[in-house]
């Protein structure tokens, strides 16, 4: 590895999200080949942070394998924002490589509208069912890769109930009841709820993860401040997109229709025009 390399290595390692941004101005081709170089949480945690066109233009030169391997190490949010960007064929085919619970956590996300909460939320929350221990949740927490910051507390029938921060659970004692230890939910997004309407909730200003329930308040996931403003940004940006193409493509049919007008005029034919008077110029 050259002394470049090794700086590369470096800034990609310590700054991911500023490199993020340069990978954007770049070639897909070129970044695929770099993130594919690097150890895979690396390459998954750039990819993470790539806007999701960039990220699916990216893992389209990598493998099938590969790039499965890389959205089922993401969280799932940031998964399905990137399987929507593929080819309906390509997308089916990844999802058919994840073991069967990743695969149906993206999908519970994939079927929600773009510009709903639940497109953007994290299908596979902690929680644990009144009833449970503190030793047995925090057991389970530790087989969890990214447990965040906050258990749920569901009953049987899926309702949230309580959420006990980690910081709680892990000073209780073993045998306390999980709920025991629970606060109510002070605030919860609906699943259907758009984008625009999730960013104004007020407990964002004490938060960073809020809880996601449907119709019934039964937990369906989990959401980050961070994505949805994520997902306002993306918004904004295909909007404006095609806000730019309905411009375009309305100019352009102007533009088409004076063109035969035009021609129209021109290839009149002179029998269609009105006979000259006898004698001369009409007077």
């Amino acid at each position: 590895m050259t002394d470049l390399d090794v700086l590369a290595d470096l800034f990609l390692k310590r700054h991911p999200e500023e490199a993020a941004a340069l990978l954007e101005n770049s070639d897909s081709s070129a970044v695929a080949e770099l993130v594919s170089g690097l150890p895979e949480d690396r390459a998954v945690g750039i990819v993470s942070i790539l806007s999701s066109n960039m990220a699916a233009s990216c893992l389209a030169h990598l493998s099938d394998e590969t790039a499965a391997g890389y959205l089922g190490l993401m969280a799932s949010r940031s998964a399905a924002a990137i399987l929507r960007r593929m080819a309906p064929e390509r997308r089916d085919g990844l999802l058919q490589l994840m073991s069967r619970p990743t695969r149906l956590q993206l999908e519970v996300i994939l079927i929600q509208p773009m510009h709903r909460t639940g497109a953007w939320m994290d299908a596979s929350p902690s929680t644990a069912r009144e009833g449970t221990t503190v030793a047995a949740a925090r057991k389970r927490l530790l087989k969890q890769a990214s447990p965040g910051n906050e258990l749920y507390v569901i009953d049987k029938d899926q309702r949230l109930t309580g959420v006990v921060p980690l910081h709680r659970l892990l000073a209780a004692e073993d045998v306390a009841l999980i709920e025991s230890i629970a606060e109510p939910p002070s605030s919860m997004l609906r699943v259907n709820a758009s984008v625009e309407n999730a960013l104004k909730d007020l407990k964002w200003l004490e938060v960073d993860t809020l809880p996601v329930v449907d119709r019934e308040e039964k937990l369906v996931g989990t959401i980050r401040h961070a994505a949805l403003r994520k997902a306002a940004k993306e918004q904004h940006n295909t909007t404006q997109i095609s806000d730019e193409n309905d411009y375009l493509m309305m100019a352009n049919n102007l533009y088409v229709g004076l063109a035969e007008v035009l021609a129209t005029s021109i290839a009149r034919p002179k029998s269609a025009l009105p006979p000259r008077p006898e004698g001369g110029n009409a007077k």
